[in-house]
């Protein structure tokens, strides 16, 4: 695979620096109250988590009282570092009524600018006069209606409409825009002028990965439509990529529509590659794959880092999960340069957009297109609106198609881009801190990423067994994490397996033999209220007294038997269920129509009891030691105190 050589890299780079010399991104600028915001931030990250904190709720709040109340809690709170120019215009917020208000709308107003940084209009009409200025100054766009995840049909269908509106609201501005040699053609031909860019998770509001087939097939009867409108009015449309719960769902659901007879004469769609994942080059290689299938036509892909590492960092976490992201900047950088060389190098099938605000990233893929033969006109880079202006500016005086991704809506619904937005401009490995903010060397700035590959694992794991002698910290059983294909097929087979252990017979377990009462009951799957699960026989009166005569007549010998031992059985309990999690669970489905996360999880809790009260034996019947008094030895220990009838929860079938 040819690749770009690191001395034109840096040659490449050193360039796009001169072009940038003396110019800052506006974001930094501390003139306003933003930058000082960001700058702040920047050195004190108590005062950047308790400001994006307080951004983030900040479209919710409901009046000046309770801006005051909030800018108390999370802003002037005791020990916070607050700057003195900021300080100043939340001090309002400890005053009387009539100043609060006053701050609080002065507040209110920075938010605002400081969103419409970020955000370019409120509507698509707003949006038209955007993208106008940014074709007379020689750069692309592509619109993204703010408002993701949407929770009900009703809005889901909303947004598509508003989709609709968008199109012709920016084909219709087109038909006056003069033409623009560098923008409007790539070495293809002509290119679309407008541009759309479209996240899926406002398609359909019960997007699930664990039900890919049907969450592909209901977002398609809602996306076609919009493909084929872009397709009638000659504009572009990109499929975003969002958190990683929806990428195999986005990916498939490109594929679906872009393969739909009725759009087999468009050819200008796109879908985003999200380097910092770490099945990246596993999914673009696919990608290539389909792409050749389809030779009538290319597909765009944009390659990007990411914009939601925090989230997946802490998600897989809390979950117990591997994280699906690189934990290191530089593998996430290492990972994005071998996606570039992919793409470049497979320019017959696939356009490449190169979106970064890393002048490295640039430089490296400029160099690869070199090496590839790919023109300037190949492919092309792209940026956030109100980020990277030096940047943007560099490269179209280079002469590459720079396109500026232009999020148009209202403040509360962009609210999540925003906070996306801050956090990537004052994080401690984002290059546009480095570079204009730290303003770090050149060479430092264009060297090669160097590769670390962190464990992804970010919590333990539990143990397949667990030791008596060392059982370690509880740790929960993670539960299964469908957003990989892996467990979604696993657990697939072992409900397709179900059925042959299904229709026997069983009865109560009394004194170590199962026992027929004479009277039985059917248990029937929910699902087709016909199919036998199994047939158990009914215990009554005298079967209950003979178990607890049996329990009895045991409890002397389980009472007896070394701590040890019944740690063991609970342990060995726990690990026979994790040996066979899959085929328990896919029993509770057939069952009582458990669905697979709530029967995968009611599986997880019952080795969990298993292994956590196995370490409270180990804690509570070990013998204690009383006192150390002279010529005495006393020692305490426990003892269970006899049979006990449980009744357990009727909903946790396991």
């Amino acid at each position: 695979m040819k690749v770009g050589h690191e001395d034109r890299v840096r040659a490449i780079g050193e360039q796009l620096f001169e072009r940038m010399a003396g110019h800052a991104p506006g974001v930094f600028d501390k003139a306003w109250w933003s930058g000082q915001v960001l700058e702040w931030a920047m050195r004190d990250p108590a005062f950047k988590t308790e400001m994006f904190r307080f951004v983030d709720v900040f479209p919710v709040l409901d009046g000046p009282e309770a801006i005051g109340e909030h800018v108390r809690e999370y802003l002037l709170k005791p020990g916070l570092n607050v700057p003195g120019p900021i300080k100043l215009a939340l001090k309002g917020a400890n005053l009387s009524k009539l100043a609060m208000k006053v701050a609080a709308g002065q507040i209110a107003k920075n938010l605002e600018a400081m969103g419409r940084g970020f955000i370019a209009g409120r509507d698509p009409a707003d949006a038209v006069a955007t993208v106008q200025a940014m074709r007379a100054q020689g750069l692309a766009f592509t619109v993204d209606l703010l408002g993701e995840a949407t929770v009900s049909e009703v809005e889901a269908r909303a947004y598509a409409e508003r989709y609709l509106a968008l199109i012709d609201t920016l084909a219709d501005a087109a038909r006056a825009w003069g033409p623009d040699e560098r923008l409007d053609r790539d070495d293809h031909g002509a290119i679309p002028a407008v541009n759309v860019s479209v996240k899926v998770s406002a398609m359909h509001s019960q997007l699930d990965a664990l039900d890919l087939e049907a969450s592909v097939e209901a977002a398609a009867l809602r996306l076609i439509p919009v493909f084929e409108r872009a397709r009638d009015r000659g504009v572009f449309i990109n499929l975003d990529l969002e958190s990683y719960g929806l990428k195999d769902v986005t990916l498939a659901l490109f594929k679906r529509v872009m393969g739909d007879p009725r759009l087999a004469d468009y050819a200008h769609a796109g879908v985003v590659i999200q380097a910092y994942l770490r099945d990246a080059e596993q999914d673009l290689e696919d990608l290539i794959r389909w792409a050749r299938k389809t030779a009538r036509r290319r597909i765009t892909v944009r390659l990007v880092k990411g914009a939601y590492w925090d989230y997946e960092t802490v998600h897989a976490a809390q979950e117990g999960w591997a994280s699906p992201v690189w934990l290191d900047k530089s593998d996430s950088d290492a990972c994005y340069e071998r996606c570039a060389a992919t793409l470049l190098n497979n320019h017959k099938h696939i356009r490449a957009a190169f979106a970064s605000h890393n002048v490295r990233s640039l430089a490296f893929a400029m160099a690869t297109a070199e090496a590839c033969g790919v023109p300037k006109a190949g492919f092309e880079i792209q940026c956030l609106y109100g980020m990277a202006e030096p940047i943007k500016a560099a490269c179209v005086a280079e002469g590459y198609r720079v396109r500026v991704y232009t999020p148009v809506g209202e403040l509360i619904p962009g609210m999540a881009y925003l906070v996306r937005r801050l956090l990537e401009n004052t994080s401690n490995e984002g290059w546009l801190r480095q570079g204009f903010a730290e303003k770090r060397s050149t060479a430092e700035l264009l060297a090669a990423p160097k590769r670390v590959e962190r464990d992804p694992w970010l919590r333990p794991r539990p143990k397949a067994k667990t030791s008596v002698d060392d059982p370690g910290p509880f740790i929960n059983e993670p539960m299964r994490d469908f957003n990989h294909p892996e467990p979604r097929a696993a657990f697939a087979e072992a409900v397709a397996r179900a059925p042959k252990r299904l229709g026997k017979t069983w009865g109560p377990l009394i004194d170590g033999k199962v026992r027929k009462t004479g009277r039985t009951l059917d248990s029937v799957d929910p699902a087709d209220g016909a199919t036998v699960v199994g047939t158990v026989h009914l215990a009554g009166k005298g079967d209950a007294d003979d178990a607890l005569a049996a329990a009895q007549a045991a409890w002397p010998d389980w009472r007896d038997r070394p701590w040890r031992d019944r740690a063991a059985v609970l342990f060995d309990a726990a690990a026979r269920m994790r040996a066979r999690r899959d085929e328990l669970a896919a029993l509770m489905v057939r069952e009582v129509g458990k669905t697979w996360r709530e029967a995968d999880a009611d599986t997880c809790e019952a080795i969990d009891f298993c292994e956590y009260y196995a370490r409270q034996a180990v804690s509570l019947f070990q013998p204690e030691r009383l006192g150390k008094f002279v010529g005495e030895l006393n020692t305490q220990w426990h003892q269970p105190r006899g049979v006990a009838a449980v009744i357990s929860p009727w909903n946790f079938p396991l």
